[in-house]
């Protein structure tokens, strides 16, 4: 004789029905979500390669699988034709791969609605790629900025040399010196920063050209922020850095602002700076 199930064990079935539930809710959502990327990075990269007229994989083939997957009737082996078709033109295409490809698409689609419009061209037009180069830019005028303002501090001062005070009041000498002084503390500043500063602004314009051929190339990868970044420090110590060892350069006097943004443009050339002097202070064997 059978004995019924206590209320206890009722809802501790119950319980164990949902949690399977929940369960296959999220093998399904995480099955739709791979499917979805898997044929966005098909339609990205098909895209590129019609664009670019690389002949990677038929076309025809690609829209039959978008057709299907719009209906939701893709089954097994044609989503394994998808990761298949992924890799062969990922491999393909060399350089190019999907994440320079969505770093260097625009943010939003382009909307229909006129209002719309004025917002996208200001911000969803841009990629992440093009967001980065006017970020680039920004830097770029504040080295600018920094370097003009040298320029009027060393101008400002010669002027102010310049004017007599020996027919104004004392509190008007008084004022004018103390702006004298202040000048001078400033250009002593810059006199020490300038180099650096125009090795920053040579690693941004190195910086600059490398990304905006990179968005041209749809090549450019986030991944390499950390290295900019890098090279951005890198090349405003070696501005400052080189000017302590050469005066000219291979026999062309050069300034020492000229030293600093070539030093910041081109690591070989601090580096090939290096190996001279080295090469001349140490003893030859």
């Amino acid at each position: 004789m059978s004995e019924e199930n206590s209320p206890s064990q009722d809802e501790s079935n119950e319980a164990e029905h949902n949690e399977k539930l929940n369960q296959d809710r999220v093998l399904v959502s995480n099955e739709d979500e791979y499917i979805k990327n898997l044929m966005e990075d098909v339609v990205l990269l098909s895209e590129y390669a019609i664009g670019s007229k690389e002949k990677v994989i038929e076309c025809q083939e690609i829209h039959e699988l978008i057709l299907k997957y719009e209906k939701r009737k893709l089954t097994d082996t044609e989503i394994n034709r998808l990761a298949t078709i992924r890799c062969e033109m990922a491999v393909a295409l060399e350089d190019v791969t999907i994440e320079s490809l969505r770093s260097t698409t625009s943010i939003f689609k382009r909307p229909k609605k006129a209002w719309k419009m004025v917002l996208w061209m200001f911000y969803g037009n841009f990629s992440l790629a093009g967001w980065y180069l006017i970020g680039l830019s920004l830097v770029t005028c504040c080295y600018l900025g920094a370097i003009a303002q040298s320029s009027i501090v060393e101008n400002t001062l010669k002027l102010s040399k310049d004017v007599p005070l020996a027919a104004v009041s004392k509190e008007v000498f008084e004022k004018e010196l103390k702006e004298i002084k202040n000048l001078e503390k400033q250009r002593l500043i810059f006199i020490f920063a300038l180099p650096y500063l125009y090795g920053g602004l040579g690693s941004c314009f190195y910086l600059m050209l490398i990304t905006g051929k990179r968005l041209r190339n749809r090549t450019f990868n986030p991944r390499r922020f950390p290295e900019h970044f890098s090279r951005l420090i890198l090349g405003s110590l070696s501005g400052g850095i080189i000017i302590l060892f050469i005066k000219e350069a291979d026999g062309v006097g050069v300034s020492e602002a000229a030293l600093g943004f070539l030093g910041g443009y081109s690591i070989d050339f601090f580096i090939q700076t290096l190996d001279r002097v080295i090469a001349a202070l140490l003893p030859k064997t």
